[in-house]
């Protein structure tokens, strides 16, 4: 369904297998440049490549899900049931992720020094200001795509109500889209924002980290209760030529 390929690149910018919703020093060259001790550097060195390892293994299992996810979108139908399944596997996946991120940040920051870090943020900021000035013209791109989805939706479905039905879940999902993307946004931009802190205890780490999941879950009902309006709201031949597949402006 045109749906989940509308979201698939904004999910991926706010909840990537690979991003974590915190700073993690993965960065060779900043270990490099500001890392003066060679046996520090090598022991963050091991702590993140075992991280990236086990995380390579999750996004593999995510890969798939998100694959039945685009599958069970494309069918008129698939059940509820099914969606929830996908969720209850995501969620899994999802635990597992946050405690490889976890332990990566807790062992990785042992070896790290409050100046060093120090140095670290600036690299840091300038990076996350660069992705943030970027990311507003790939927001732009998704405004003007939602905005030609609404028109289609009100060109081939007959009955204005039930279109009407449809564009508001898809104009819904945009909202909560935009208030969890600039949220992250801010927080990227605030220097003194607790993803910038030297000394993140584990509970600061996991409410950031259950945000960031409960906002994942949040895009995936929003989904999902799109599906079912534009299946509830749609006859056969509507349908069809809804479920066409729409370029992705990246």
């Amino acid at each position: 369904m045109f749906f989940f390929l509308i979201v698939s690149y904004f999910i991926s910018m706010i909840a990537g297998g690979d991003s974590l919703p915190f700073l993690l020093v993965d960065n060779e060259n900043v270990i490099r440049e500001y890392i003066d001790d060679n046996g520090r550097k090598e022991k963050i060195y091991l702590v993140l490549d075992e991280a990236k390892e086990e995380r390579r293994a999750i996004i593999k299992e995510s890969e798939q899900i998100n694959k039945e996810l685009e599958k069970l979108l494309r069918h008129r139908d698939s059940k509820r049931e099914q969606f929830i399944a996908l969720a209850n596997r995501s969620r899994v996946l999802r635990l597992k992720m946050q405690e490889v991120n976890l332990t990566a940040v807790i062992e990785s920051q042992k070896h790290i020094s409050e100046k060093e870090w120090a140095l670290m943020k600036v690299d840091f900021y300038k990076k996350n200001t660069s992705v943030v000035k970027s990311s507003v013209r790939i927001e732009n791109r998704f405004d003007k795509m939602v905005e030609r989805t609404d028109k289609k939706i009100n060109r081939v479905i007959e009955n204005k109500t039930q279109a009407a039905e449809i564009t508001a879940g898809l104009q819904n999902l945009q909202t909560n889209l935009s208030v969890a993307y600039h949220k992250y946004q801010n927080e990227m931009l605030n220097e003194e924002s607790i993803l910038y802190q030297y000394d993140l205890s584990i509970a600061q780490i996991e409410k950031i980290q259950e945000w960031h999941f409960e906002t994942i879950q949040m895009v995936f009902r929003d989904i999902v209760d799109l599906h079912f309006l534009a299946v509830n709201n749609t006859n056969e031949r509507e349908w069809r030529k809804l479920r066409g597949r729409l370029q992705i402006p990246i």
